[in-house]
């Protein structure tokens, strides 16, 4: 793995020791680790630029992620403009038509896509907004990792979130696996699924 997200917020200083071991384990295969942070709605903004600043003396941050209905477009800005970790929301149902004002407000740095509530017809339509807002994208991690395969069409993905193998093996096996930091999709015809029914029998 080339990055890692870490869940941060609920255990105060413990936060800066978390973050040191994550960034250890991943500085092990030599290149600089993609290390982002993931507040939900544990953090008001204030509290998030206090806390992130500190992050920063230690740790390069990519990115800061809460959730939709944490934070509004200006309070994300406000964030923005005062750390140098770049702000996510989220991804949660609705439609895309509900994140082109934070598209044209400046308020996301990163528009992070989840296939799940999107769709795959979905997710390239917010994909290309993002593109025309010249953003990056980071495509949520779905059962089966499916995502690797719209990842590979977006021209400004960013990163990949992987769901851990043992979140998916009883229900699905997946054909898609990590190699030097990079999804690979294998060569099994449409999503490289075989779904388990309750009687142990695949599909």
């Amino acid at each position: 793995f080339a990055g890692a997200c870490l869940e941060v917020g609920s255990q105060g200083d413990e936060d800066e020791r978390r973050l040191a071991a994550v960034h250890a384990a991943l500085s092990q295969q030599g290149a600089q680790p993609l290390l982002l942070v993931d507040a939900d709605d544990r953090w008001t903004p204030a509290r998030a630029i206090n806390r992130i600043r500190e992050f920063e003396r230690h740790f390069d941050l990519a990115c800061v992620r809460v959730s939709s209905s944490a934070w509004t477009v200006e309070e994300c800005r406000q964030v923005s403009e005062q750390v140098f970790a770049a702000v996510t929301w989220r991804d949660a149902a609705g439609r895309n038509e509900e994140l082109f004002p934070p598209l044209r407000e400046f308020g996301l740095d990163i528009v992070m896509i989840d296939p799940q509530w999107r769709g795959i017809t979905g997710a390239l339509q917010l994909a290309d907004a993002a593109y025309g807002y010249e953003l990056p994208v980071i495509v949520a991690a779905t059962p089966g990792n499916i995502g690797a395969h719209l990842a590979a069409a977006l021209p400004n993905i960013m990163s990949l979130e992987i769901e851990p193998d043992a979140d998916t093996a009883a229900q699905l096996a997946t054909t898609v696996y990590v190699d030097g930091g990079r999804a690979r999709v294998g060569e099994c015809r449409g999503h490289g699924l075989r779904l388990a029914h309750a009687g142990g029998s695949d599909a």
